[in-house]
This record gives C-alpha cells, sequence and structure tokens, in this order.
C-alpha cells in the first residue's frame, strides 16, 4: 500500500471521526458564515476557492482541528470543512463539506440532495462507483457530475453498487477533475 493510500485513509477516517464526535466544537468561521454559501463546482465552496494556498485558506477560516500530510480538516457544529492541497504546489486541489445544507450550488443541490433530484439538475452522473470501503461505514457510493468537477458521496444501506443511495448526499466535493475527488 503506497504513503498517498495511507495517507488518503487516514483522512476518511479522520473526517468520519471527528464528524461522529459530539464534543463541543467552535463556532463556524466568519469567513464562512458572511459568504455567499455557494458551491462551484470545479471553482470553490463559499470562500475557499481550488487554486489558494493553504496559508490564504488559514487566513480565512482560521486554524484547523486537524492536519494529515497535506490535508486540513475545520469542524465546527456538527459540520466538518475538509481541504487538501497538492504536496508540490501547495495550492488547494480539493474542498469538501459534510453536514451544512446551507452550503449549495446554485441550482440548489446540497447535502442532503436525491440522486433524483441531482439527476433532475444535471441529467446522469458523468461517473458513479463504489468509495473504497471505510472502517465501520461500509462502501459509499460517490456520483460525480460536471465532467467530474463536483461529487456527491451517498451512503447506501448495503454498501453495494446495486443498492441504490441513502436518503441523500453526506458529503459534497469540489475539484478540477474526477481522479482528484479518488483521493478524498
Amino acid at each position: 500500500m503506497s504513503y498517498q493510500h495511507v495517507q488518503n485513509a487516514a483522512v476518511a477516517v479522520a473526517l468520519l471521526t471527528l464528524t461522529a464526535c459530539e464534543t463541543m466544537a467552535p463556532q463556524e468561521p466568519t469567513a464562512l458564515k458572511n459568504s455567499d454559501h455557494l458551491v462551484v463546482p470545479g471553482d470553490r465552496i463559499g470562500p475557499v476557492s481550488l487554486g489558494m494556498t493553504p496559508k490564504a485558506v488559514f487566513q480565512l477560516l482560521g486554524p484547523p482541528n486537524t492536519t494529515i500530510g497535506s490535508a486540513l480538516l475545520w469542524r465546527y457544529g456538527d459540520t466538518s470543512f475538509f481541504v487538501r492541497a497538492d504536496d508540490t504546489h501547495q495550492r488547494v486541489v480539493q474542498v469538501a463539506i459534510y453536514n451544512d445544507a446551507s452550503l449549495h450550488t446554485a441550482e440548489g443541490a446540497r447535502y442532503g440532495s436525491t440522486l433524483q433530484e441531482l439527476d433532475r439538475i444535471w441529467g446522469s452522473p458523468y461517473k458513479m462507483e463504489l468509495y473504497p470501503s471505510l472502517p465501520d461505514r461500509g462502501k459509499p457510493i460517490q456520483a460525480g457530475f460536471d465532467e467530474g468537477r463536483i461529487v456527491f458521496f451517498f451512503q447506501p444501506p448495503s454498501g453495494e453498487m446495486d443498492s441504490p443511495p441513502g436518503d441523500g448526499v453526506t458529503v459534497v466535493s469540489i475539484q478540477r477533475a474526477w481522479e482528484e475527488a479518488l483521493s478524498f
């Protein structure tokens, strides 16, 4: 198993662990609270854009709760905000949000949207596949739209591809290409 696979698994476990914690978490960062709450595929989630430096993200959101390699995780309330920079250029290549329905696309897609709602907005997914297994979580389905520049994760009840996605989107992720979503 490569270092990148180990790092990605650690990030996924950290994201799921932190979102499951019931401890008191910091308040939503002001920059996020005061943003337009727009998710723009292949561009940004709220005030955090692809291509930003991690330092610029720190200035907007403050220090992250968790750092694993080039992955940064902010947790406030029940929400987790994930940012990943590439190791070579130190620029943000992926931004994801968990458990925040206030962040949405111009068309209304958000945390909690169903696959049927996403199909009505964008048509059939660009690509849809099982994400590698996560401890105690089964295999989430990831459905990419807009040529993979936005990916929605669903937790299927059975953890199998032929099982319909669960009640709604559990994670919204943006990146410039589908392949970058696979590193989450």
